[in-house]
């Protein structure tokens, strides 16, 4: 947090200094303009000095099917699976 909403908000001043408390959010990106517009799934959370929380996003793709794999009791009743009688 910037000094002047540190003051707005009547909290004492606070930075990376020697025996300050390292609490903060840190968000992967390159600048702070893409951090605020893209809003990174990867979050870190650092809350005296250990990191207390992490998130991330992650996608997985399967492969093509094979035509067993359809047939699957497990699919049956999934959106745009008809009954096959």
């Amino acid at each position: 947090m910037t000094t002047g909403a540190r003051s707005v908000l009547h909290l004492p001043p606070a930075g990376p200094t020697v025996g300050a408390a390292a609490d903060l959010l840190a968000v992967r990106a390159a600048t702070v303009g893409e951090a605020i517009a893209f809003a990174s799934p990867d979050r870190f959370v650092i809350h005296a000095g250990r990191l207390v929380a992490a998130s991330s996003l992650s996608t997985s793709v399967a492969g093509p099917a094979a035509a067993s794999d359809l047939s699957s009791p497990a699919l049956a009743g999934a959106p745009g699976r008809e009954a096959r009688g």
